[in-house]
């Protein structure tokens, strides 16, 4: 079976994006990503590195008058937003897929998906919890119960249905603050599994772990496997994880991690960034974007952690 994966990213997230594209190809042997480029420095970077099984969107391609009307009054990271459900909408639409699934760009895979899909099996729709850990069940109320980092939809009619919706509902309202209760993209999410039929909520335990959710889970090494709760670690979900230069990173902004996390899920992740940003750079030496800048002194006042790798 072929994977048909979609995602989206600008050039402040081209590292990470890169390090999504490089896990799949690493353990998914039939696969496409669809990458939506949400600016032109994006979309020439990646023509020039001709990435394998990757199928580049420009902006001019994908966005139509509805986006762009919309486009005005929203942040960069809002519109982001607002164009992830379009655009699984638009590949379902003219590309004619069996099915779509949205990953975050910041995902990253240590494992095959394929245990994931057979879960889902012929279900129409396939979605997946945060799971907080108890000291962050409090993020629910604005985040959400159903965390957008994977979203399948099969190009059904309850499929279609679902995406022309979210889509929708999005185009309508999509800000990065709790209204109504509504906050960006994600909250649509919540009342899915009774609003649509054929709605799927993923159960696997290697799917999804993220730092809102990692102290839920016992990380065991099994030959060059990592192992959570008996089950292989299929995906992470790296949120807030910051490059500050090429050996300096921050892990999980607001978050406390077990020490275990940082060796056997960050180090491989940093690995694979630096990588990114080698190919980048042997593309594009004057390419100055995606190192976020930081007051150190602040954010260790905060006792926020940083990881440095030599």
């Amino acid at each position: 079976m072929n994977y048909q994966f979609c995602t989206l990213f600008d050039k402040n997230y081209l590292y990470n994006g890169l390090a999504l594209h490089a896990s799949l190809l690493r353990h998914c042997s039939n696969f496409t990503l669809w990458i939506l480029c949400l600016d032109e420095t994006a979309y020439r970077i990646l023509s020039k590195l001709d990435l394998k099984k990757a199928k580049l969107v420009s902006l001019a391609e994908f966005e139509n008058e509805d986006l762009l009307r919309v486009k005005q009054n929203r942040t960069a990271g809002e519109y982001a937003w607002t164009c992830a459900a379009n655009f699984c909408k638009y590949v379902l639409e003219k590309y004619q897929p069996d099915s779509i699934t949205y990953l975050d760009s910041d995902v990253y895979f240590f494992s095959g998906p394929d245990e994931i899909f057979k879960e889902i099996g012929s279900a129409d729709i396939a979605i997946i919890e945060h799971r907080y850990s108890k000291e962050y069940s409090h993020l629910e109320k604005q985040s959400g119960t159903f965390c957008v980092e994977w979203v399948t939809f099969k190009n059904s009619e309850e499929g279609a249905k679902a995406v022309n919706w979210w889509s929708k509902k999005v185009l309508e309202w999509c800000y990065a603050r709790y209204e109504d209760g509504k906050f960006g993209d994600q909250l649509y999410l919540n009342d899915w599994p009774r609003r649509f039929q054929g709605v799927h909520i993923i159960e696997h335990k290697g799917a999804g772990l993220a730092p809102w959710n990692l102290r839920n889970y016992a990380l065991q090494i099994q030959g060059s496997q990592i192992l959570t709760g008996g089950q292989n670690l299929i995906f992470y979900h790296f949120h807030t994880f910051h490059p500050i230069s090429y050996n300096l990173y921050v892990r999980a902004i607001g978050y406390g991690l077990p020490r275990q996390a940082a060796r056997l899920i960050y180090r491989p992740y940093i690995i694979a960034i630096k990588q990114s940003i080698d190919a980048v750079k042997n593309t594009d030496r004057n390419f100055n974007f995606g190192f976020r800048k930081f007051n150190i002194k602040e954010f260790f006042g905060e006792k926020i952690k940083t990881f440095l790798n030599h």
